[in-house]
């Protein structure tokens, strides 16, 4: 009886260990299942945040990339502006040493000028009696440059002597021109009043001359006219750019008027023809120069007899 009582007491004691058993492993599976889903949770949350952090940096490669490509436009443009504050300071430089040499020369040449019309009037003066054949001849350069003069306004002044003889001294200003071309396009002519400027094609070959641009300097003032994209000139033919103010109509491809500049006027004008990298291609200047002639003549001489020399 002892024996069963405690197979009895051994069968129960180990059914409750099973059920406790499994109880525990009931537990514990349900708490590995609550960590598998936590864990997966935060796998999830772990990709999403190396997609967001994949694109946060995308995106700040893509700003630092457009940072460097506006930096480097902005050095660009700097440097171009220096360049052209540096072409233009040392135009400027040019130009100043240009007009001191010019107004010097004036001085000398209206001090000459001064001096030879007093010896001249005097000249007359005492030798009336000698006949109205006697003559002088005074001309005066601003300029020692070669080319073609383009004859300007005439003025004459008369001066009465004391033997009823008369001394005339005519001043007549003209321009001194140098050109020059490193193709076959040409500055054919500008004029010095500001009212046009002409190319001309002296090739056998069209030539284009999209993007190129005509610069025009006087009086410390320059204008820039640029052609464009797919302006062509042809062998023989010309080209003239008008000022806004001409009263021109234009006629493209040969008669061009500018909407709303005009060509500088004085007495220096130069006029150069740029390709787009900058290179002069063709450059015309004309400088004025003032020319004076002088001559004696008696006033009881048959007016039709009468001559001036110049």
């Amino acid at each position: 009886m002892n024996e069963a009582n405690e197979a009895r007491q051994q069968a129960n004691q180990a059914r409750e260990e099973s059920a406790r058993l499994r109880l525990r492993i009931h537990e514990l599976e349900k708490s590995a299942g609550a960590h598998d889903s936590r864990v997966d949770a935060l796998n999830k949350k772990i990709t999403d945040l190396e997609n967001q952090l994949r694109f946060v940096r995308d995106d700040a490669d893509v700003r630092l990339q457009q940072r460097d490509s506006r930096i480097a436009e902005l050095q660009q443009e700097i440097d171009r502006i220096l360049s052209e504050y540096q072409d233009l300071f040392e135009l400027k430089v040019q130009l100043d040493t240009e007009l001191r040499a010019y107004q010097s020369l004036l001085e000398g040449e209206e001090s000459r000028l001064n001096i030879s019309q007093q010896s001249s009037v005097s000249s007359a003066g005492l030798g009336g009696a000698g006949g109205a054949g006697s003559s002088s001849l005074t001309t005066l350069s601003s300029s020692q440059l070669t080319g073609s003069p383009r004859r300007s306004a005439i003025k004459r002044k008369r001066f009465i002597a004391s033997d009823n003889s008369s001394f005339f001294r005519n001043t007549a200003k003209t321009y001194k021109t140098t050109a020059n071309s490193e193709c076959d396009v040409e500055i054919d002519a500008h004029d010095t009043n500001g009212k046009f400027v002409r190319l001309i094609n002296k090739g056998e070959e069209a030539v284009s001359i999209g993007q190129w641009s005509i610069k025009s300097v006087a009086n410390e003032r320059e204008t820039v006219y640029k052609f464009h994209s797919r302006q062509l000139i042809k062998p023989g033919d010309t080209i003239t750019v008008w000022s806004a103010d001409s009263g021109e109509k234009s006629a493209p491809p040969s008669q061009l008027v500018m909407k709303n500049q005009q060509w500088p006027a004085g007495d220096h004008v130069k006029t150069v023809l740029v390709d787009p990298e900058g290179t002069e291609m063709a450059m015309r200047e004309s400088i004025a120069e003032l020319q004076v002639g002088a001559f004696a003549q008696d006033d009881e001489q048959d007016p039709d007899q009468r001559c001036s020399l110049m």
